[in-house]
């Protein structure tokens, strides 16, 4: 999942950034939901991403040299 979230929030942020082209608001309402929504995604993702990547340091850093010695 951490591998196909980051190009689905993409993928909505850039359909949204590209529909802006309008005069009235509810022209504007569509791109700018998808667009919100790209981004909440994105963020949703990197909040995920930084918790993996901080347990696997966790774990990197808890293991010991003397920990295979006999």
């Amino acid at each position: 999942m951490l591998c196909v979230q980051p190009v689905i929030g993409l993928v909505l942020a850039g359909y949204g950034a590209w529909k802006f082209s309008g005069d009235s608001i509810s022209a504007l309402l569509e791109p700018a939901s998808y667009f919100v929504i790209g981004t909440v995604v994105l963020f949703v993702w990197y909040i995920a991403w930084q918790k993996e990547r901080s347990k696997e340091e966790e774990f990197k850093s808890s293991i010991k040299p003397e920990d295979f010695v006999k």
